[in-house]
């Protein structure tokens, strides 16, 4: 999986002397960083008269190869814009088992201007393109609705996925019983996910906030169909649902 920013992207554009209203069509341009390399991106970007000396810093930022999270950082005049993706690195690296890797990658936009923050894809050896893809998209609900919504959200392609799982031999596993593990205001997210994943041999395990009033909460989710319940505080205690519960 590959994450970035739009606002660490946004801010190191800024830092070589875009104006922000130029931004948008900027990154539409660097996104095709990996096609083109990092003189394209600079020939194309002068095709759109964009300033030389902006264009200049960015393509000499380029051509100096791998850029860390920590280099594109310190170019924001907001030095806290990298914390986001530091946590989801650091929170991944201690899940991950190494059985996959969320990598920070500069050069990923994710051309939709509705994108407000994090934006990520996922790639697969046995297929050249993403697989799944998305981001956050804060402003998008909020449209509608007349006020800040926070959204994240993303789409799969699903027949790549599913072609690629036909042909690594992938057997449909039997159904699993639903159970939602449930966790406070306080709890360390990172081990919830831990707890989440061992309870995935036995169960379908969905992770959700608990609400203040639990008990209508817990009859919600028993008329969705989950078949139990676990409080992350009293794990591993398994509470069923239903009405012989």
């Amino acid at each position: 999986m590959h994450i970035n920013d739009r606002r660490l992207l946004r801010g190191m554009l800024e830092s070589f002397g875009f104006a922000p209203q130029a931004l948008d069509t900027v990154c539409v341009t660097f996104d095709k960083l990996d096609k083109v390399g990092p003189q394209g991106v600079a020939a194309e970007l002068e095709e759109k008269a964009m300033p030389a000396a902006a264009v200049q810093a960015l393509e000499a930022f380029l051509e100096k190869g791998a850029f860390s999270l920590d280099d594109v950082s310190a170019l924001c005049a907001d030095k806290s814009l990298g914390g986001s993706v530091r946590y989801v690195l650091d929170t991944v690296g201690r899940l991950s088992g190494g059985r996959y890797a969320v990598e920070y990658t500069p050069s990923l936009v994710r051309g939709q201007g509705y994108y407000t923050g994090m934006v990520f894809e996922v790639t697969c050896a046995a297929f050249s393109g993403a697989v799944a893809g998305g981001g956050r998209y804060d402003d998008m609900v909020g449209k509608f609705l007349g006020q800040k919504v926070p959204a994240v959200g993303f789409s799969i392609g699903f027949e790549r996925i599913c072609s690629i799982l036909l042909d690594q031999g992938y057997a449909v596993p039997d159904e699993k019983p639903r159970l939602a593990l449930l966790y406070g205001a306080d709890a360390d997210f990172a081990d919830v996910l831990q707890k989440a994943e061992a309870l995935r041999g036995e169960y379908a395990v969905t992770v959700l906030a608990a609400a203040k009033k639990v008990g209508k909460q817990l009859d919600r989710l028993q008329q969705s169909g989950c078949a139990a319940a676990c409080f992350y505080e009293k794990y591993p205690e398994i509470k069923p649902l239903g009405e012989n519960a």
